[in-house]
């Protein structure tokens, strides 16, 4: 369970509705009323203003407004909320089973990887629940290859992010990448 990163006793995920990964997924968790669109939004805020401003390696465009996301990238936004739940681990875990179940469906069944789901992988890599041994290798490892990755992709630079030639089908630069994760 996500639980076992964390100090104490280990907690199965309860068991949560399934939410199909074709489905809005930030939509579905208001039904479900895991989140709701002013605690969501309020989030957002939070990470925008509050948490991304300490990486610099990593830039949003400027169209990713709280309603651009929720309508056209939720899984962004769900990445961008999740990690600002940390205090909260109940939460934490709830978003984490929703947003690791879709994205381990994304990336091991349709394989389409793209540079938005790096960069949530990334979120969820530099703001993750940490180790019980703040020093361990693994959350080293994670750390230096979320920053070695936004550096490869040069996320800080917009003008690279939206060129047609990052992910293109049969790209090198495609291949490098799935190479590289």
């Amino acid at each position: 369970s996500m639980s076992s990163m964390k100090d104490g006793p280990v907690k199965p995920v309860p068991h949560l509705p399934w939410i199909p990964y074709e489905y809005n997924i930030m939509k579905e968790l208001f039904k479900l009323k895991i989140l709701s669109p002013g605690i969501s939004r309020e989030k957002y805020n939070i990470f925008v203003n509050d948490i991304l401003i300490y990486w610099p390696c990593i830039s949003l465009p400027k169209d990713y407004t709280f309603e651009y996301l929720l309508e056209r990238e939720p899984l962004i936004l769900l990445g961008f909320i999740a990690v600002t739940c940390l205090n909260q681990p109940d939460l934490h875990d709830t978003l984490l089973y929703y947003l690791e179940g879709n994205l381990a469906q994304r990336v091991s069944i349709s394989g389409d990887i793209t540079v938005n789901l790096i960069q949530i992988y990334l979120v969820l890599s530099l703001w993750g629940s940490p180790p019980r041994k703040w020093g361990s290798y693994k959350h080293q490892m994670s750390l230096l290859t979320a920053l070695d990755l936004s550096l490869c992709l040069d996320l800080g630079n917009e003008k690279f992010r939206d060129s047609s030639n990052v992910l293109k089908s049969n790209s090198e630069e495609r291949k490098i990448i799935r190479a590289y994760i």
